[in-house]
């Protein structure tokens, strides 16, 4: 379990300080969702260990991250993040290696077969299309979890969606469910309130840097909720196989016309 509670963190060229509560389960998907500049990355760094509060805790199974050296929290959880800082010169099998933080064996041949990625093995990864390079990231950072000895192991996820077609996000969603069936606590940062309910189990809402909600996202994503918060009108609708879908009916910036559209409710950066 991670749990943070009142932490305060900085963000923005005003370095704005509030106190935070945050709570995940592994084996679970929780979302980070607000508008543009509300703090979602900001905190999914700090809750991964990248950037200290400025005030407060953040504990993993009741151990403050401190308390950790290097290489014990990165048997506890991987970060992907939204704009990689790779050398695109590697081979897809020498980024994928990185997973392996102790660097005592190479990656198997199934582990590129599982992610669709053995027939780039060996080339260089800036030649790859978006969705070829978030399958090698996600190959990578699997396997840095795949050789973790802890029970309790988390995947920290910015924006992965982000530039990819839909098929791509389609694959890509499906392997974080796959990831949180086998027991991998997944905390996403989202921009789309259709994804959040497809993806998550809980999330937590921000704004300007507090989380104003927090919960199973079919019960904190009402219309209400999400006209008050974002500024757009929306539908719930209940697929066949039970799935719930949050459609966009109208939104803040159609200067009052309502426009049914099968849109998911992506914008969430309306002023």
């Amino acid at each position: 379990m991670i749990s943070a509670h009142n932490i305060a963190f900085s963000f923005g060229e005003h370095k704005i300080l509030e106190s935070v509560g945050f709570s995940a389960e592994d084996g679970e998907g929780t979302g980070i969702i607000g508008k543009n500049g509300s703090g979602k990355s900001t905190l999914l760094k700090v809750l991964a260990g990248l950037k200290p509060p400025v005030e407060g805790d953040v504990l993993y199974n009741g151990l403050a991250i401190p308390a950790f050296s290097p290489i014990e929290l990165a048997e506890h959880r991987a970060f992907l993040q939204q704009r990689n800082n790779l050398n695109l010169a590697m081979t897809v099998e020498d980024i994928v290696a990185l997973g392996n933080i102790r660097g005592t064996s190479l990656p198997k041949k199934e582990l590129f077969q599982d992610f669709e990625i053995s027939q780039f093995r060996h080339r260089s990864f800036y030649t790859l299309s978006g969705g070829e390079q978030q399958k090698v990231l996600m190959a990578m950072v699997s396997y840095q979890l795949e050789l973790s000895t802890v029970n309790q192991k988390f995947l920290f996820l910015d924006e992965p969606l982000n530039n990819l077609d839909a098929i791509n996000q389609k694959e890509l969603m499906i392997r974080i469910r796959k990831m949180t069936s086998q027991g991998i606590g997944i905390i996403i940062v989202l921009h789309d309130l259709d994804k959040a309910l497809q993806l998550c189990d809980r999330i937590a809402v921000l704004s300007h840097g507090k989380i104003v909600e927090q919960g199973d996202p079919k019960v904190v994503l009402t219309e209400e909720f999400v006209h008050d918060q974002f500024g757009i009108k929306t539908q719930r609708l209940i697929e066949e196989n039970g799935v719930h879908r949050l459609i966009e009916v109208s939104s803040a910036l159609s200067q009052g016309r309502e426009e049914n559209s099968p849109m998911s409710c992506s914008k969430l950066d309306h002023n």
